[in-house]
């Protein structure tokens, strides 16, 4: 279960530059994923179509009251090129907390690219989870 946790998302590099992405994107995150912490930006189609029962973590995220609604997400296959090392992330939130966010990373963690796509890996024991980016 993939949730498109934001939108409106730019980093600061390590090098000093920053990358801003189209609006339009989402910020993609799998809160089931267990091998590696990868959080993914890209373009996804949208739907009108409500979503029948919406997952308890979902709720926890976006708020009990949010609508949630199904989108769909075709990511890239093959290598992924490095871009650079993401020292702080900005996002904007949905639902119950919207809000425009910034998390500062306490290492600057590796940004690939894939065609439309970015890639952001955390490192073993990263949290992100309802509250958003915890760590690092």
């Amino acid at each position: 279960m993939w949730l498109i946790k934001g939108s409106n998302i730019s980093f600061e590099l390590d090098d000093g530059q920053s990358l801003a992405l189209p609006k339009r994107y989402g910020m993609m995150h799998n809160p089931k994923q267990t091998t590696k912490c990868l959080v993914y930006f890209g373009p996804f189609d949208r739907t009108q179509e409500n979503v029948a029962q919406v997952p308890r973590i979902a709720s926890l995220y976006f708020g009990s009251d949010y609508k949630a609604r199904v989108g769909y997400i075709d990511f890239p296959r093959g290598k992924w090129d490095p871009v650079g090392n993401v020292s702080r992330i900005y996002y904007e939130r949905p639902g119950e907390h919207a809000d425009y966010y910034q998390h500062p990373f306490n290492e600057p963690v590796p940004l690939s690219r894939n065609g439309e796509f970015h890639r952001i890996t955390l490192p073993k024991g990263s949290v992100v989870n309802d509250r958003g980016f915890v760590s690092p």
